[in-house]
């Protein structure tokens, strides 16, 4: 905080209300600085925020707040402990004024009540759905339609029928349009099988059976060869589930009619398909499951290949590879059966979902402008293991990106998700990572210390803060060299940091191990709860796993002819390395270190692995944007 002149020297501390003022924040009276010693200062910081988190525990948020804010300037964790304690507008104060997180504030000034200054908040971030609840929320009908309609206009900007369905049905009470929204849907591709399950969904509930046996004959006449498949498949289901017995008999019947039609036409994999929903039509017809198998296997006939031992070349499998668009990309992570990659377009921070076939999806309301995006600095993102939360996204160096993007649920991602911020990211944050649970660690750095804090996982609310002296940690010989972002990994409640050439483990009761490699730290990732604990370095060289279980320690080097490589361990126990146009696969089976494969590939600048899905799958994502797709054979 800024001060008025200088006060009379003295030994004495003056008197302060200890309860959270946002009028001290701008500065106060005159002031006696004191000059105490750098180690001094570090044990008074410790100790000042074991005494908020000690105020927190006591249910004295305003007194917390005051020492985070006031008497730190940790205004991240003062603006959570103020929201935690009910003081709404304090905090939102704080997000949009001094973190300048205008989304977290209107979400704050919402939870308390404070209706009309969140609308005014969401107004401007064009957040219409929020806009519409609470205008609802205050019974003001017309001025919450007016919002639901916009909402879905937004909706439909971005393609996304069956999210524009679901707000005209649910919240507008519109059913007609609903299904308007659902036919272009079908049309358009990108969400055709979730819209037509919607669809018939919305017929059923509201027993207009008579209207959608009209749309199954209208689609079986304008039928594309495209969407054969999908349609027998979406048959199939209603044969099965629609509660109309002339409805699921006629289903039925164009099932069986489209099957003996267009199964000519059809290559293999749609053929399949197509059988096999003839196959689903009478679930207990073992014969008819026996025919359909017999009949691929004889128009689809490959003679058998002599089964050879394997090279270590010959366990990694290249699949395919497909291009993203021409942008600069850097950093990837998996999310269950897809992943996101993050890169620049221009100033602008951009996102992509991917999926194994090569499918590429964008996010509604597309990208964020970012004041320092044209010198294209690193990208942070985190995916939480359980799929409960956003993926986090941040741009090191920036201040947080405003507002949350959608991936809504596509023909090829089932799933929607989320991507943004943290109300905990700042300016100065460095590293960030989830941990199994779904607790959220944020780690900044400021006058020469670490401060790590951790969050909720449901309500994202301050569990704990601690500050780790970074001074200290730099004087350490095997510190000559520092990689920004920090080179983060958390696992069951400890965080692993990459300082030069050696990992440090610490908790919130101080540091607990580390372990010094023979070269520089670049990265850091590991196993998932409740698997062994291995921590995975990528060094300078190559890359050192640590088998990390208390009195039983143990490392190991690998890759060391690679030069920078990217590394990931996969939930499988395969450790993955990649630089220099080389592939290497090894297993980490009974702490035992073993290369299982390697392959050539053409991978020159790889910024990311991710996995997918199935164990034994695995992508490499480019810095040019070129995926390529990887199969390891056991």
């Amino acid at each position: 905080m800024g001060q008025r002149g200088v006060a009379p020297p003295s030994n004495r501390l003056g008197q302060h209300d200890v309860n959270f003022n946002l009028k001290r924040l701008g500065g106060g009276g005159p002031a006696d600085s004191w000059d105490i010693d750098y180690e001094y200062r570090q044990r008074l910081t410790a100790s000042y925020r074991d005494l908020a988190n000690r105020e927190i525990r006591l249910g004295r948020y305003r007194r917390a707040a005051y020492i985070f804010g006031e008497l730190l300037g940790d205004f991240v964790s003062a603006a959570k402990t103020l929201d935690d304690g009910g003081h709404y507008r304090e905090a939102a104060v704080l997000y949009e004024e001094r973190l300048h997180q205008p989304r977290a504030a209107a979400e704050c000034l919402e939870r308390g009540g404070l209706w009309a200054e969140a609308i005014e908040i969401f107004t401007r971030l064009k957040d219409y759905e929020c806009i519409g609840k609470i205008y609802r929320q205050l019974q003001q009908e017309p001025e919450a339609q007016a919002a639901y309609r916009q909402a879905v206009d937004a909706r439909l900007a971005g393609r996304d029928f069956l999210g524009a369905a679901n707000l005209l049905e649910r919240e507008l009470n519109a059913t007609d349009e609903a299904i308007d929204q659902l036919k272009a849907g079908w049309h358009d591709g990108q969400q055709s099988s979730r819209c037509f399950t919607e669809m018939f969904r919305i017929f059923a509930q509201h027993a207009r059976h008579e209207d959608a046996a009209s749309y199954v004959r209208e689609l079986r006449r304008e039928l594309h060869r495209a969407r054969i498949v999908e349609f027998a498949e979406g048959l199939a289901q209603l044969s099965a589930s629609y509660p109309d017995i002339p409805l699921q008999l006629l289903a039925s019947d164009q099932t069986r009619t489209l099957a003996a039609e267009r199964l000519p036409e059809l290559d293999q994999y749609a053929s399949s398909a197509l059988l096999n929903a003839v196959g689903r039509l009478v679930p207990a017809d073992r014969l008819l499951r026996h025919d359909i198998r017999r009949f691929l296997e004889q128009r689809f006939a490959q003679r058998p290949s002599k089964v050879i031992p394997k090279s270590r070349h010959d366990r990694i499998r290249f699949v395919r590879r497909f291009d993203l668009p021409p942008d600069v990309w850097k950093t990837a992570i998996g999310i269950d059966d897809s992943f996101v990659v993050a890169g620049w377009h221009g100033h602008e921070l951009t996102v992509v979902r991917c999926a194994w076939d090569g499918s590429i999806d964008r996010p509604v309301h597309g990208v964020w402008r970012v004041a320092g995006g044209a010198t294209h600095p690193a990208i942070m993102l985190a995916a939480d293991p359980q799929g409960l939360h956003s993926i986090l996204v941040h741009a090191f160096g920036e201040r947080p990106v405003v507002g949350r993007r959608y991936f809504v649920p596509r023909e090829k991602f089932l799933e929607g998700t989320a991507i943004g911020t943290h109300p905990g990211l700042t300016i100065e944050s460095v590293a960030f990572s989830y941990d199994g649970r779904g607790t959220t660690y944020i780690a900044d750095t400021s006058s020469n210390e670490f401060t790590v804090n951790a969050y909720a996982a449901m309500s994202d609310s301050l569990l704990n803060s601690w500050t780790i002296d970074l001074n200290a940690e730099v004087q350490a010989p095997e510190v000559t060299q520092l990689i920004w972002p920090l080179p983060f990994f958390v696992r069951e409640g400890a965080t692993y940091m990459g300082l030069g050439r050696k990992v440090s483990k610490w908790t919130p009761a101080g540091k607990v191990s580390e372990f010094v490699c023979p070269s520089t730290v670049r990265s850091l990732c590991g196993s998932v709860a409740h698997a062994r604990p291995r921590v995975v370095a990528a060094l300078d060289r190559g890359g050192m796993i640590v088998w990390d279980t208390a009195g039983d320690y143990d490392q190991k080097l690998f890759a060391e002819e690679l030069s920078e490589p990217v590394i990931k361990l996969t939930r499988a126990g395969w450790l993955i390395a990649v630089a220099q146009n080389q592939v290497q696969v090894y297993s980490t089976r009974d702490r035992k270190l073993v290369l299982h494969g390697q392959c050539e590939a053409a991978a020159e600048n790889p910024i990311a692995i991710v996995t997918m899905g199935q164990a034994n799958r695995f992508g490499v994502c480019t810095e040019e944007g070129a995926v390529l797709l990887f199969e390891i054979d056991e």
